[in-house]
């Protein structure tokens, strides 16, 4: 599982998130489907938050849910 880095210094949770995301082999709306436990159409936070240690993230909650907030206009 990769750990983000919170150290002082390190780059935003924000930006090393979207790093993560961009290395996967998926395309982002394919992710967002598979996510979409619901079948909604969108990815609610509880989603979201469920779906960081399937792409083998170690991040905390607060911080995938701030993401969520800084995403979901």
């Amino acid at each position: 599982m990769r750990k983000i880095d919170e150290s002082e210094g390190a780059r935003p949770v924000n930006e090393q998130l979207r790093d993560a995301l961009s290395k996967q082999a998926v395309r982002v709306i394919d992710l967002f489907r598979e996510w979409d436990e619901d079948g909604s159409g969108t990815v609610s936070r509880k989603e979201f938050l469920k779906a960081m240690p399937l792409l083998g993230l170690d991040v905390p909650e607060r911080e995938v849910l701030a993401l969520f907030d800084e995403w979901d206009r």
